[in-house]
């Protein structure tokens, strides 16, 4: 994930996703068995809201192959400082 802005952020914050990686199947059918392996990839963007020092919900929204679209919301907790 990388935020879209240099300077101190403000309550909203704008940030791009982009990810990669491999996908691995490994299927048995009786004494027969498959394997597969495949790149992937995911690109997308958000929004996260700051709601207080510590409280931060979000939303973003990736599409990627192997082919799948996700919307997904997410709050987090900043612990220590």
């Amino acid at each position: 994930a990388l935020d879209l802005v240099t300077s101190r952020p403000g309550r909203v914050t704008p940030f791009l996703l982009i990810g990669g990686g491999l996908f691995r199947t490994n299927e048995s059918f009786g004494s027969t068995s498959f394997t597969s392996t495949e790149g992937a990839w995911t690109l997308g963007g958000g929004l996260r809201y700051r709601a207080n020092r510590r409280v931060s919900v979000g939303v973003d929204a990736r599409s990627g192959w192997e082919p799948h679209v996700r919307v997904m919301g997410v709050a987090s907790i900043h612990l220590g400082r």
